[in-house]
C-alpha cells in the first residue's frame, strides 16, 4: 500500500507541475501510473463482493482519489486525461467509502453523454436528484427515488411490491451487462446494485421513523419538501444508533464536512415530529456563527409552524415575547446573551426542551471560558435531567471529561465518526530575483525525508501605474512582499478559495488595499471578487478574530 501511495503522490506532483510551472520536466508519466488501475479496480470489486464488510474504507478512498485525480492531468502522455469512466468509478468509490458528499462532487465534471447506458444508470442513482428521464437512464433511478420519497410508505404491501419490482429491474440490468460482456458495464451494473441497496438501507424515511419516535407522515412530508436529504450520512446514522434522535443527551465529535448542520436540523425535527418541542436553544460561540445558523434554520423551516429567533446583543430586559406563542420556538444566541436572559427570565429554562452547543470547542478559551463554565453550571442546576442537551464540536480531545462536566456524565459520547482522509501539501514561496519571477517548493509531508519539489516561474510581475510589482528596489521591501502575496493568492484562486494570513491587522489592510488596486487594473480579477453570500459571511466572521497567524506558509488541501 505504501508503494501505491508513493505513486499517487507522484501523480499529484505531476498535476501540480502542469498547473504551476513552465518547466515541465520533473515528473514524466511512468508506466506504473496506469498499472495502479489493476489495484484500484480490484479494490472496488473486492468491496462489491463483501458489501457488509466495513474494512475496505482505506482502499476505497485510495481508489477514489486515484480515479478522481488521473483524468485531471492534461498531459499528452496521459491517455486517461478527461476519462469520464474513471471519474464515475471514483464517485462510486467515494460513495462506498461512506462519503456521499465527495461522491456528488466527483460527478460534476463528468460528460454524461459520453457514458454507456449502464454507466448513466450508475450516475443517476448516485446523484439521485429525481430528474432523470427513464428513456435515457432506465427505470431503476425512478423506482429508487419513489421508494426514498415514501410514495408507498402508507401501504406496506405496495411498498414491498415496489421494492421487489426494483430488485427485478436491477437483476435484469445486471444480467444484460454480463451478456454484453464489456468489463466496464459489468462493473457499473454491479455498482448500481450496491448503491441502490445502500441507499434503501440508509433511507432517511426508514431510519428516522424508527429512531425518532415521530410519524412516517411527518418525515415523508419534509423529505418530499426537500427539507432533509433522502438518505442519512454516517454521522447522522451514528446519532440515531446512540439514541440522540429519540431525546438522549450527547457529547458529539463530528469532523468538518461530516454533516453537522444537517444533523442539528434532524435533532430539531426529531423533537418536532413528536410534537413535544416548546423551546429549543442553539448556543453559538460568535455573533457571526449565530447569524449563519439563523439564516440556515430560517430557510430550513420556511413555511412551517415554527418560529426561529436570533436574539441580538441589544439590551432587553423583558423576554416575555418568547413565551407568548403557541408555536415551537428556536432561539439562537451567544453564551453571554443566554446567561443574561437566564438571569432576567427564570422561566426560560423551565420551558426549554432542547439545548445545543454548536462549535462548542470555540467557547472554552482564556477570554470566555469562565462565562461558558458559569453558563454550564447554571444550566446543570436549573434544567431538569430529562431536557436534551447536545455538545457538538469538530474537536473533542477528552469526551469523557467533557461529558462529566457538561451533564454529570448522563450523556452518550459519540466519537470516531469517519473523517475523509486528506493529504496535506506544504510549500514555501520565494521571489527569484535572477528570473524576476516567483518560485514554489512543495512537499507532501514535512516530516519525511523527501526533497522539496521545486516549481519555477509560477507567478510573474504585473505593471501597476508604470511600475512592475513586486518592486524590490525600494528602500523597504514590505510593499514588494505584499505584492508577492497578492500574486500567489491570485494564482491559486483558479482552484477555489484562498486564505491569506498575517500576524497584524494593518498588514492585512495594506494587502487588501493593493488587491483593490489590482482589481481596478484587471477586469478578469475584478469579476472574481464579485460579492456574494459566501464572501459576506466570511467578512462578517473575520470581524470577530483579533489575530490571525501564519505568513508566507502555503498549506493546500489536496487529494
Amino acid at each position: 500500500m505504501s508503494k501505491n501511495e508513493d505513486v499517487l503522490r507522484r501523480i499529484w506532483a505531476r498535476k501540480k507541475e502542469l498547473e504551476l510551472s513552465t518547466h515541465r520536466e520533473l515528473y514524466k508519466q511512468e508506466d506504473n501510473w496506469s498499472k495502479l488501475l489493476y489495484y484500484t479496480f480490484a479494490a472496488l470489486s473486492n468491496y462489491l463482493m463483501n458489501i457488509e464488510n466495513n474494512h475496505f474504507s482505506r482502499d476505497l478512498q485510495f481508489s477514489a482519489k486515484y480515479f478522481e485525480l488521473l483524468p485531471t492531468i492534461n498531459d499528452d502522455s496521459n491517455l486517461l486525461a478527461g476519462d469520464n469512466e474513471l471519474m464515475l468509478f471514483g464517485s462510486a468509490a467515494y460513495f462506498f467509502a461512506d462519503y456521499p458528499g465527495a461522491a456528488n462532487v466527483a460527478l460534476k465534471p463528468i460528460d454524461v453523454g459520453s457514458l454507456s447506458f449502464y454507466e448513466k444508470v450508475l450516475y443517476a442513482v448516485i446523484l439521485n436528484d429525481g430528474t432523470f428521464p427513464e428513456k435515457t437512464f432506465g427505470k431503476v433511478p425512478t423506482m429508487m427515488n419513489n421508494i426514498l420519497l415514501g410514495d408507498f410508505s402508507e401501504d406496506s404491501l405496495r411498498r414491498t411490491l415496489s421494492e421487489k419490482l426494483m430488485r427485478n429491474s436491477i437483476d435484469k440490468l445486471t444480467d444484460s451487462a454480463y451478456k454484453d460482456g464489456i468489463d466496464e458495464n459489468i462493473l457499473a451494473a454491479e455498482c448500481v446494485s450496491a448503491v441502490v441497496l445502500l441507499k434503501i438501507k440508509h433511507s432517511t424515511l426508514r431510519i428516522m421513523s424508527e429512531v425518532s419516535g415521530g410519524t412516517d407522515d411527518y418525515w415523508k412530508q419534509v423529505i418530499q419538501d426537500k427539507k432533509v436529504e433522502r438518505t442519512l450520512w454516517a454521522s447522522q446514522r451514528a446519532l440515531g444508533e446512540h439514541g440522540v434522535f429519540s431525546g438522549r443527551s450527547a457529547v458529539v465529535q463530528m469532523p468538518t464536512g461530516a454533516g453537522k448542520t444537517a444533523s442539528i436540523s434532524l435533532i430539531l425535527r426529531s423533537a418536532l415530529s413528536k410534537e413535544k418541542l416548546r423551546i429549543a436553544i442553539i448556543v453559538a460561540p460568535f455573533k457571526s456563527i449565530r447569524d449563519e445558523i439563523y439564516q440556515k434554520q430560517v430557510q430550513n423551516f420556511q413555511g412551517e409552524s415554527i418560529q426561529v429567533n436570533r436574539l441580538s446583543t441589544d439590551l432587553k430586559m423583558d423576554f416575555g415575547f418568547i413565551f407568548h406563542h403557541e408555536k415551537p420556538r428556536v432561539l439562537i444566541v451567544t453564551p453571554e446573551k443566554l446567561l443574561f436572559m437566564i438571569r432576567h427570565s427564570n422561566d426560560l429554562l423551565f420551558q426549554t426542551d432542547l439545548i445545543v452547543f454548536d462549535e462548542a470547542h470555540q467557547l472554552d478559551n482564556s477570554e470566555r471560558g469562565i462565562t461558558f463554565e458559569l453558563l454550564l453550571v447554571t444550566i446543570r442546576q436549573i434544567v431538569p435531567e430529562k431536557v436534551q442537551k447536545i455538545f457538538i464540536s469538530a474537536v473533542v480531545g477528552n469526551p469523557e471529561t467533557i461529558s462529566e462536566w457538561f451533564n454529570a456524565g448522563n450523556n452518550v459520547e459519540i466519537t470516531g465518526v469517519p473523517e475523509k482522509r486528506y493529504s496535506n501539501a506544504y510549500g514555501w514561496a520565494v521571489w527569484n530575483k535572477k528570473t524576476n519571477s516567483g518560485d514554489l517548493f512543495f512537499k507532501i509531508n514535512v516530516g519525511n525525508d523527501d526533497r522539496w519539489t521545486p516549481y519555477s516561474n509560477v507567478v510573474n510581475p504585473v505593471k501597476v501605474k508604470r511600475i512592475l510589482e513586486p518592486n524590490f528596489s525600494r528602500k523597504s521591501p514590505v510593499k514588494a512582499y505584499k505584492w508577492v502575496t497578492i500574486l500567489y493568492a491570485i494564482h491559486f484562486m483558479s482552484n477555489g478559495m484562498v486564505a491569506v494570513f498575517s500576524p497584524r491587522k494593518d498588514t492585512i489592510s495594506g494587502i487588501a488595499a493593493e488587491f483593490t488596486k489590482y482589481a481596478k487594473l484587471n477586469d478578469s480579477f475584478s469579476s472574481i471578487l464579485n460579492v456574494n453570500e459566501d464572501t459576506k459571511a466570511i467578512a462578517s466572521l473575520l470581524k470577530h478574530f483579533n489575530q490571525v497567524f501564519l505568513f508566507m506558509m502555503v498549506r493546500f488541501l489536496t487529494v
